[in-house]
């Protein structure tokens, strides 16, 4: 069966009853805390009403990630042991060999990622596949982006995790844009965010979890940076991650 991490006394019905380390998943760093520039403005965010910049009705303020415990003990997630970390400000695990659904992104197309993910949906509901399954489109929905010398996105992919029924044996895509890759076993290391991928402060996540893994003498792959998110953009809490690739796995 999939491997996931349990917390003790995480239910659904209490989401705002955890704590700070076992919503992140990892204890925060005390400098993090400690910094202006990294408040945590999770006070009263479950009352908030409006709109997000993005067009959704969401939680709108940072808040407390949903924690991943959560998550996985409702539904189907990738497989993945979770590690001990040496140092604070990040979590590290290693996701197992799986077959993911797999899609390029036009980054010059306003809508790029939209389209992406409605093709990895049309595949996942049976229109666009060889056998015409129904599966489950699980979380995360990952993005991908491969970068240059300069750090500089070069392009940029979807995947999503085929469902273990289906993993020995996945149907196979009836467009040329829309694949079945193998990705191999991967060392993750992980920073966890409570917003949706459009705020600045999601992305200043990478900047925290670089500083954190130089401390360790930690050395991810340079040219690769993941995004993964667990939860539904549309409303709620979320759970949105950054993530950078062990070097040596590369």
């Amino acid at each position: 069966p999939p491997k996931y991490r349990q917390h003790s006394g995480i239910k659904e019905e209490a989401e705002g009853s955890f704590t700070r380390e076992e919503a992140d998943g990892y204890k925060e760093c005390e400098e993090y805390l400690a910094d202006p520039d990294n408040e945590d403005l999770y006070e009263n965010a479950a009352n908030e009403t409006g709109t997000a910049p993005n067009g959704q009705h969401h939680l709108l303020r940072r808040h407390k990630p949903k924690p991943a415990a959560q998550i996985c003990n409702n539904k189907e997630c990738p497989v993945f042991d979770e590690l001990e970390s040496s140092g604070c400000g990040y979590e590290t695990r290693l996701l197992a060999r799986a077959n993911w659904t797999t899609t390029m992104v036009d980054l010059d197309r306003p809508e790029g990622f939209r389209e992406a993910y409605i093709r990895l949906y049309r595949y996942s509901s049976g229109d666009n596949n060889d056998r015409g399954e129904k599966m489950s489109f699980l979380s995360p929905v990952v993005e991908r982006y491969w970068l240059d010398q300069n750090g500089k996105v070069v392009n940029a992919r979807l995947l999503v995790y085929i469902p273990q029924q289906f993993q020995s044996n996945p149907p196979a895509s009836t467009t040329k844009e829309v694949w079945v890759h193998e990705y191999p076993d991967y060392k993750l290391y992980i920073r966890a965010f409570g917003g949706y991928r459009e705020d600045p402060e999601y992305f200043n996540q990478f900047a925290l979890l670089k500083s954190a893994l130089e401390r360790d003498n930690i050395t991810p792959f340079p040219y690769m940076r993941l995004t993964a998110g667990w939860t539904h953009h549309g409303f709620g809490r979320q759970r949105m991650e950054a993530i950078l690739v062990d070097d040596a796995y590369m």
